[in-house]
């Protein structure tokens, strides 16, 4: 079964390239055949979205997404034939990235494999997101952990990336682990069709492994804190080095135990790298530095994650568009389908796909023939041009903070000052590998360029007099002695990136949308050490965790891109010496995911499968199943309340039926009035203390069925089984008790 499931999958996700052929045909497009199967993803998702809306609850998301998948093959089929390119369009199926396409998704379901259990951190969450979703018959799937009102969290990335397991009958359970592989091997041929835009003169077979080798680099490699992480494990260095990188979990081990670590949670440490907090400083920066490979081990699936593929796919576009200057009007089109599907799985990357479009328009060039770009020509000569393109983006963005803002946590003024810059160690740790390369690169072209180096160093001192100018004005950063010092440094060495990066834009011609992809993602790093969004947290926690995932996968590809194209026209020898280096320093980097990887498996509470519910024992399953059978999927089952992050309400999770009220400080996120969910919180705890059919609690959510089990019975101290001899007991083993108030 789990084999036929994983290739009926893998079959689904290559059928797109059918539709996506179709639209390239119908419209005459120049795009390279990569983009096919990304493209029949985006219909797909399209007309699906569109069914929903039209449909308005009426028959299930399983029917919607069968429908749009059945009806637009038939199409595409229909139209390919009467054109007899459909052999041709299977055909290129049989190319190299599509078998590296298969190849990852069967890794990464192999990773969820190992580690199937849908358990700790926001997985519980996710999963109750997903089978409300799955089960569900719209657009916004009910909230099972707040008596079935809309969820108001970014649930359109579940809405859509169900489509897949709902077209071959998946169960939920299973469907949580087939998303990452999913997600993993669309942004494969994402990253495939971004990097096919640059200059990469070798022969094909060798492109495919430059492919190859900037994915795996990039999604599956740690950073370079994996270095003290590997050497702390070998039980290296004193305590004073750990002291100065100063980062919680990462310490010298006092035995050397590499293959494999024993603690748990070990590997968690390095996703928390940004930090800062002193006795005597009256602010804490504490934050979130996530990355594919983390991501992937870890096994959420998140919507920063999930957007990934599709926001990889709107670069590439705006690249394409530019570059080859061909802007008509079904491109325009695509490309705002593309946006908008990212920016409703997760609004945050709406800052880095508007800010790389303006970047674009500035420095777009509009004659081949000019030696100078013509700064805002674009905006002087294509106008109405420039407003297509950025016009949806824009409206998307008002759309979204003002009217959904889907978690409530954006509030006004919407930005605001950072308080503490990060420590240039800590950016050094996670930024090292592509600083070190971009450093590099960036050096040597200066010196051979006069006109560029001259031009650096008066960009140089225009934007680190700018930085201390905002620095100054804002009035928020905190800065004693060793504050500024790191401040002083990390402000030059965003400069200098800024700058010479600007400085080649401005004096060369070759490569210049690579430039302007790691002048938009500098940026945006640089950014965060400034101006933070203003979420519930009121911090800039999210900021760093959404800008630095994104900025990861972008920089590093740009860094390998750029060390793979030296690295060929090295002679034998150096290539030997540069490849050894390299390994010596990766080396870390590559024990990282495997020693995680294997922790985890260790750590899974179940057995190996793809079924992310197989840790539960047979009483729990044996009232998940009854539940299941017995009671109405509208239903409201009430629940004792449950802690965020913890294994409470799996049950609501695991049934699709609603509860009250689980995980508030969750639902204190989400939505805005604080004092009704606390409340309401109190009145549960009332109820199962003080259980009586005529309670207000029962009456005002029609609660249909009440659990006892021994986690009420531990949360709610007076609570006793012998007061619910009132109602109806319709189920009970030895560990729950189910109860009818009828």
């Amino acid at each position: 079964m789990f084999i036929l499931e994983v290739f009926l999958v893998i079959f689904v996700l290559l059928s797109f390239v059918i539709p996506g052929a179709t639209y390239n045909h119908y419209f005459n497009n120049s795009f390279s055949d990569k983009f096919n199967l990304l493209f029949g993803f985006i219909l797909f998702l399209s007309v699906g979205t569109i069914f929903s809306i039209i449909n308005i609850n009426m028959i299930s998301n399983q029917i919607i997404w069968f429908l749009s998948y059945l009806s637009l093959i038939i199409f595409s089929i229909t139209y390919l034939s009467k054109k007899k390119i459909i052999k041709e369009t299977l055909l290129g199926l049989l190319s190299i990235n599509y078998l590296i396409f298969i190849i990852f998704f069967v890794l990464t379901i192999f990773i969820r494999f190992f580690n199937p259990d849908i358990i700790h951190t926001e997985k519980i969450m996710e999963f109750m997101i997903l089978s409300s979703t799955m089960n569900g018959e719209g657009l916004i799937p009910k909230d099972l952990w707040f008596h079935n009102e809309d969820i108001s969290y970014y649930s359109y990335g579940y809405f859509v990336f169900s489509s897949l397991p709902l077209i071959i009958n998946i169960e939920p359970e299973i469907a949580y682990n087939f998303i990452l592989p999913i997600v993993v091997s669309l942004s494969y041929l994402a990253v495939c069709c971004l990097l096919s835009l640059f200059d990469f003169e070798v022969k094909s077979v060798k492109r495919n492994l430059f492919y190859f080798l900037s994915f795996l680099f990039t999604f599956f490699l740690a950073p370079l804190i994996a270095i003290f992480e590997f050497l702390g494990h070998l039980s290296f260095g004193g305590k004073s080095l750990y002291k100065f990188i100063s980062v919680d979990g990462l310490d010298r081990s006092n035995t050397v135990n590499i293959f494999w670590p024993e603690e748990n949670w070990w590997w968690f440490s390095i996703s928390r790298i940004i930090n800062y907090s002193k006795e005597n400083i009256p602010f804490v920066d504490y934050t979130i530095n996530e990355f594919p490979a983390f991501s992937i081990i870890l096994g959420d699936i998140h919507p920063h994650l999930l957007a990934i593929p599709i926001l990889i796919l709107n670069f590439s576009l705006i690249i394409f568009m530019f570059e080859k200057k061909i802007f008509k009007q079904n491109n325009i089109i695509i490309l705002n389908i593309s946006i908008l599907i990212t920016v409703l799985i997760n609004p945050w990357y709406l800052v880095p796909i508007i800010w790389f479009i303006i970047l674009n328009i500035i420095f777009y060039k509009k004659s081949s023939i000019e030696n100078k770009p013509y700064i805002f020509d674009f905006f002087k000569n294509q106008k109405y041009l420039s407003l297509k393109i950025l016009g949806i983006p824009l409206i998307t963005s008002i759309i979204v903070l003002v009217i959904i803002n889907p978690t409530n946590q954006l509030q006004f003024p919407y930005l605001n000052f950072v308080q503490i810059s990060s420590r240039l160690i800590h950016i050094f740790l996670y930024w090292g590998f592509p600083f070190m390369i971009l450093i590099t690169f960036l050096i040597s072209k200066l010196m051979l360029s006069i006109n560029s180096r001259i031009l650096f160093y008066k960009l140089f001192l225009v934007t680190l007099s700018c930085s201390f100018i905002i620095t100054l004005l804002s009035k928020s950063l905190y800065l004693n002695f060793e504050l500024f010092i790191n401040y002083l440094l990390v402000a030059s060495l965003f400069s200098f990136f800024i700058s010479s990066v600007l400085a080649m834009i401005l004096t060369e011609s070759k490569n210049k949308y690579l430039l302007l992809l790691l002048l938009s993602n500098i940026t945006i790093i640089f950014g965060t050490e400034f101006i933070y969004v203003v979420d519930a947290f009121n911090n800039r926690m999210n900021t760093i965790f959404k800008f630095y995932f994104v900025s990861f996968i972008f920089i590093n590809l740009i860094s390998i891109y750029i060390l793979l194209s030296y690295y060929i026209n090295l002679s034998k020898t150096r290539k030997y010496i540069t490849s050894f280096c390299i390994l010596i320093i990766l080396i870390p980097s590559i024990w990282w995911p495997i020693a995680s990887m294997v922790t985890r498996n260790i750590d899974n509470e179940g057995p190996n499968s793809l079924n992310g519910l197989s840790y539960l024992d047979d009483k729990e399953l044996e009232i998940i199943s009854y539940i299941k059978s017995n009671i109405s999927q509208d239903q409201i089952v009430l629940e004792g309340v449950g802690n965020s992050y913890t294994k409470s309400n799996f049950i609501s999770s695991a049934t699709s039926r609603s509860t009250v009220l689980a995980w508030p400080n969750h639902q204190l996120q989400w939505r805005n009035d604080a004092s009704f969910i606390l409340d309401l919180e109190n009145k549960i705890e009332d109820f199962y203390n003080n259980p009586s059919k005529d309670h207000h609690i029962i009456k005002t959510y029609n609660i249909s069925y009440i659990i006892y089990s021994n986690y009420e019975r531990l949360i709610y101290k007076n609570s006793d089984i012998s007061n619910f001899d009132q109602f109806n007991l319709i189920f009970e083993n030895d560990k729950y008790a189910l109860y009818s108030i009828n």
